[in-house]
């Protein structure tokens, strides 16, 4: 929508043309985003060390001093640009030189072990970047390159802060995001596949990111009460699969939760819905087809409409992986913090 000046000249009074390539570009980054945080969190929880949380919370990240919200992830509390920066900011070295000062004026007094160990506390105190220390080696071993990844969430975070903030928005930009986007999105998936099945055994990856979820969200998941996991589904994945196919496949369970599960609600994830609207009865649990490790939910029959369970205002309780929960909560809650939190 325009108006014409006097002098003929034409100012924008509503950009439509933004508005619709920017709502098309949204979901992909909401995927994207949230693919690199999951990614990240599994990398430190299994190889990061002890209290990693705290241990990284700097000022390297713009907002970090700002939450206020315990028991929530540092990685899913960052804006994007942030991401990069956990990545591939130095860190670590502020011993260095007391080490090496006392390697070096004492290299006469101290035992050939002594040495040796002042010499591995050195090593180990080398500054390094997250990338270098826990990804580099995956990477290497899949021709992935540190600086294109760089490079590309730096290219895809300009393209988002023009969707984040209402700027021109046009066809070609939409083009370029959705390009690099989904270059990005191959690069993690290699990197995903590769950490699961070359670091940990899958059951036992499973089993213990049920135990890390259950220890963060026990206010409200325990072990006796469960019935209903609550899935994340993407427009199409929801209206192929969890509607049209009554069933839900490529999702982690432990063999501690599968026989306790009875129904599986769809969080829908899309531009269109923000909310818990459909459930089904579980009939099976059975391995997946597509991926090792992971488990595929079969209906006893056609998904149902029986909840209208908005967002609401506490946005982070968006469900980026599978949560659980009980019928009796779905049925009494109207927010995802009335069945997440209360």
């Amino acid at each position: 929508l325009m108006y014409a000046n006097k002098d003929y000249s034409l100012n924008i009074l509503m950009d439509g043309i933004s508005r619709y390539y920017s709502e098309q570009a949204y979901g992909v980054l909401n995927h994207l985003e949230n693919t690199i945080r999951s990614f990240l969190t599994e990398v430190m929880e299994f190889k990061g060390k002890d209290n990693w949380e705290s241990k990284e919370t700097s000022d390297k990240f713009t907002n970090i001093s700002k939450r206020d919200r315990k028991g929530e992830n540092i990685l899913y509390d960052t804006d994007f640009k942030d991401l990069e920066v956990f990545l591939f900011t130095l860190r670590g070295g502020e011993h260095l030189s007391k080490t090496l000062k006392k390697l070096i004026n004492d290299f006469d007094k101290v035992s050939p072990e002594e040495y040796q160990n002042l010499l591995n506390e050195s090593k180990e105190e080398l500054p390094s970047t997250i990338w270098e220390e826990f990804i580099d080696r995956y990477a290497k071993d899949l021709d992935i390159d540190r600086d294109k990844v760089k490079n590309l969430l730096s290219e895809v975070y300009t393209l988002r802060n023009k969707i984040a903030h209402n700027t021109t928005f046009s066809k070609a930009d939409f083009e370029q995001f959705n390009n690099q986007a989904e270059e990005l999105m191959r690069v993690m998936d290699k990197l995903i596949e590769v950490f699961e099945s070359q670091e940990v055994e899958l059951e036992s990856l499973n089993d213990a990111i049920e135990e890390l979820g259950e220890q963060e969200n026990s206010s409200y998941e325990t072990r006796e009460t469960i019935d209903t996991v609550v899935v994340p589904a993407q427009e199409e994945g929801f209206s192929d699969v969890f509607l049209g196919e009554n069933q839900w496949y490529d999702i982690t369970i432990s063999k501690k939760k599968i026989n306790k599960l009875r129904y599986i609600a769809a969080y829908e994830a899309g531009s269109g819905h923000q909310n818990i609207r459909y459930i089904a009865e579980i009939d099976k649990i059975v391995p997946s087809d597509n991926q090792q490790g992971k488990k595929k939910i079969i209906f006893k029959g056609p998904a149902e409409a029986r909840f209208d369970i908005k967002l609401g205002d506490k946005i982070y309780l968006a469900p980026q992986n599978r949560r659980y929960t009980t019928l009796e909560k779905l049925e009494k809650a109207s927010t995802l913090e009335d069945l997440f939190l209360n």
